[in-house]
């Protein structure tokens, strides 16, 4: 018989697997340490070659950036002391160069990984000469405390205590204590909501304890509402806001209006381009009517100011004639203040006019008890900012007005630019203050000269204004008389409208035109007395007078022939 043996077969052994994969990591951890080294030491065997006379030393630190992947970080203050290098290297370690760069300059370096710190040098004191100069001896830092209490005894929560020209402060507690430190000859700031600030020299006291008095200002500003009313603002229930005078007189404008822009919360103001002296529009929390009147209401002192503005322009014909509003005729340097009445519950006194806000202007008195007389003067000047970009090399085809006919043999030399003009705006204002307790006068001139970017477009404005303030009956009655006269006179305002604006054919002229020979539109016809179109050949003749180069030269009657 046959005999079969059974067994059961041994499992592997997992040791000499655990063996290997010990060893792999081992070699892969060698293998990534080496390398971290040899990034290293690459780092730090970074050769420059550079050469230059007289250059700058930022100019040696981008090379440095370039060269060797660095980054370079230094304060440009540090910089500034440091004058031209005359450099010369060639495969020279990072180190060494930087090492040369710094010698006998006021600066030193660090490197920390890929990056150079450029700091300030510290000066190292020869040797042998430690025993000569002693270090200054400095007073170590006191520790002040004390209580900060009010003129009636009770403690000051939350009052500020801070050291005059150094850093350092400290806020009481709930008992008025403070803890702060300090040097012995230095001084506390202290202050506190409500209350005068005080300065107390240290003077090597380390317990300070303070009293604060109360401030006597009113903290209430005064304004003027709805029929020359004042009240404080704090006892107000709507928005007003108020602007000084002065903020108006800054920088002076034709239409003093254009003044307010950026300084009145929730108000829109935008000029027109009717040109010097134009009307201003100013809309209050946004428009109200698509197609109504959405311009503020104007009060100066107490008086409702008519609205003068005109339509806005709703086709090409429209818009001739816009010139400057009501408002735009006052002297700004009569202006004490303005309070603009943004809420419906502000202008309720004034009715339905006052819809869309109300801008209240009171102009200035006499000053009782002093005479006071003053002059200024403003002048401002006036350029385009930017222009539109043309091209000049293609003209217009015969009969068409269009610049994209054929190419020009020569390119055009002209220039819309040319046609505006330097605007300036001169203005001169002479006023006199005078009174006592119980009349006070107020007497004003001023001048306003003005010309706009656009030739031909002028505002002349004179203005006149004498306030007279008296009290009787132990001051229950006022009468106050107040008179201004304006002459204004205004030229060639511009228009929205295309027939009236004549920015439209300066800049639609065609290229291949001369704009020269329309510049003279009209001449003088002797046979029928009066000018005539002289349609766009004729040319004038300064000198004699005369009109020439159409079929006949017709002189004006005042030539002077016999001259020519």
């Amino acid at each position: 018989m046959q005999k079969i043996a059974l067994c059961r077969r041994k499992p592997p052994s997992l040791l000499p697997f655990l063996t290997k994969t010990l060893l792999v990591m081992k070699l892969t951890i060698l293998l990534i340490v080496l390398g971290l080294f040899e990034a290293r030491a690459e780092g730090y065997a970074q050769t420059i070659t550079f050469s230059g006379k007289n250059v700058t030393i930022t100019k040696v630190f981008t090379a440095i950036e370039k060269q060797t992947g660095y980054t370079i970080f230094a304060n440009k203050d540090l910089l500034k002391g440091i004058g031209p290098l005359s450099v010369a290297a060639s495969a020279m370690p990072l180190k060494d160069f930087l090492e040369m760069i710094v010698r006998n300059q006021p600066i030193d370096f660090e490197i920390n990984n890929k990056t150079i710190f450029i700091k300030e040098k510290i000066a190292v004191p020869p040797a042998g000469t430690d025993h000569l100069q002693a270090p200054p001896k400095v007073a170590p830092p006191l520790e002040i405390t004390g209580i900060i209490r009010s003129s009636e005894g009770l403690p000051l929560p939350g009052a500020s205590v801070m050291i005059k020209g150094a850093r350092g402060s400290a806020v009481t507690n709930a008992e008025g204590r403070y803890t702060i430190s300090a040097e012995p000859g230095q001084t506390l700031l202290i202050s506190f909501i409500g209350y005068q600030s005080l300065e107390i020299p240290i003077k090597g006291r380390t317990t300070i304890d303070i009293v604060l008095e109360k401030t006597l200002t009113d903290l209430g500003t005064v304004v003027v509402t709805a029929l020359g009313i004042k009240k404080k603002t704090k006892a107000l229930t709507y928005n007003v806001q108020e602007i000084s005078g002065e903020e108006v007189n800054t920088v002076k404008d034709a239409n003093f209006v254009n003044g307010l822009s950026g300084k009145v919360a929730g108000v829109t103001i935008n000029s027109s381009s009717a040109g010097i002296g134009g009307s201003v529009r100013v809309v209050m929390r946004g428009a109200k009517s698509l197609i109504g009147n959405n311009n503020a209401l104007y009060v100066v002192d107490g008086i409702q100011m008519p609205n003068l503005t005109t339509t806005q322009p709703a086709d090409v014909f429209s818009g001739a004639g816009a010139t400057g509003d009501g408002i735009s005729n006052i002297n700004p340097d009569d202006i004490a203040s303005i309070s603009v009445l943004t809420g419906p519950a502000a202008a309720a006194l004034y009715g339905g006019q006052a819809a869309n806000g109300v801008v209240i202007i009171t102009t200035k008195k006499g000053i009782s008890g002093q005479t006071r007389l003053s002059f200024s003067n403003n002048t401002n000047f006036f350029s385009p900012f930017v222009l539109p970009k043309f091209q000049n090399e293609y003209g217009s085809d015969p009969g068409d007005f269009s610049s994209w006919g054929a190419k020009l043999t020569k390119p055009t030399d002209y220039k819309p630019s040319d046609f505006f003009q330097t605007g300036t705006n001169i203005n001169n204002a002479l006023s006199l203050s005078t009174g006592t307790d119980k009349n006070q006068t107020y007497v004003s001139a001023a001048s306003l000269n003005a010309k706009g970017i656009i030739p031909g477009n002028k505002l002349t404005r004179y203005n006149f204004n004498v306030r007279n303030t008296s009290s009787f009956l132990d001051d229950k009655f006022t009468l106050d008389l107040n008179l201004m006269y304006t002459n204004e006179k205004d030229q060639n305002m511009l228009s929205q409208g295309q027939y009236f604006n004549p920015l439209v054919p300066i800049y639609l002229f065609p290229r291949g035109d001369d704009i020269e020979k329309y510049k003279i539109y009209e001449r003088y016809d002797g046979t029928r007395n009066f000018k005539r179109s002289s349609g766009h050949t004729a040319t004038w003749d300064s000198r004699c007078r005369t009109l020439t180069g159409s079929s006949t030269a017709t002189s004006l009657p005042t030539a002077r022939k016999d001259s020519c």
